[in-house]
């Protein structure tokens, strides 16, 4: 009983109530809660095609294939974040295209073969220019759909032709210069997938040697600041 007594004053002060007031049954639960939560996992991916299944066009010395090589890019997730989708060559050197050998010449003494022959490039252009010059070299320019456009009007640009690109061309980004495709973007719902189109410029010069010449390019999608 002194125990007793003493939990019954002890509740009491807390309470503000007399002691008398308060019989032990007014303190048990009558209901209760629990908060439900359910977490989705976020999501943004980035699928690239291209409008030549080899990446590979044709040129001639002093000709040109503006317009003809166009990457598409679809922004797919359900972030409610924005998304920053920016472009870059994969090293310094993927800025050029360059010729690569054939592994039966130029080797060196110890019998390896390097892939390329670094005499003999197509440079990115140095900057942004509304033609790409007769030396010879290579760029981009990119479009993508307006904000608010959802999948449905996908249709109207799926195959963009080069009328669609306007501006200048860009110089290709080494990757300590990306180049932003898209600044912010949203996917939130599925029918807010974006695309995006990125057409390269290239020019052979009237002296090139020939020969296939090659870069990496990379793309990425990360979720924007």
């Amino acid at each position: 009983m002194v125990q007793s007594k003493k939990l019954i004053a002890g509740l009491g002060v807390v309470a503000g109530l007399g002691v008398a007031m308060l019989p032990l049954g007014a303190f048990a639960a009558t209901t209760g809660e629990q908060t439900i939560k359910a977490v989705v996992e976020e999501s943004l991916s980035l699928t690239v095609s291209s409008n030549i299944q080899t990446n590979q066009v044709s040129l001639t010395r002093g000709g040109d294939a503006n317009n003809t090589l166009i990457h598409t890019l679809r922004v797919e997730g359900n972030t409610y974040n924005d998304y920053r989708l920016t472009m870059n060559a994969k090293t310094a050197d993927d800025a050029n295209l360059r010729l690569i050998k054939d592994n039966s010449k130029d080797r060196n003494t110890d019998g390896a073969s390097a892939r390329y022959d670094a005499n003999n490039t197509i440079d990115s252009i140095a900057e942004a220019t509304d033609t790409i010059g007769t030396d010879g070299g290579w760029g981009y320019k990119s479009m993508h759909q307006a904000a608010g456009e959802g999948i449905e009007e996908y249709s109207a640009i799926a195959n963009p032709a080069a009328a669609n690109f306007s501006g200048n061309w860009n110089p290709i980004p080494t990757p300590d210069a990306t180049g932003v495709i898209k600044a912010k973007g949203n996917v939130r719902t599925a029918s807010y997938d974006e695309y995006h189109y990125v057409n390269f410029g290239i020019k052979a010069a009237s002296d090139q040697v020939a020969g296939t010449y090659e870069a990496v390019i990379e793309y990425n999608v990360t979720t924007a600041d």
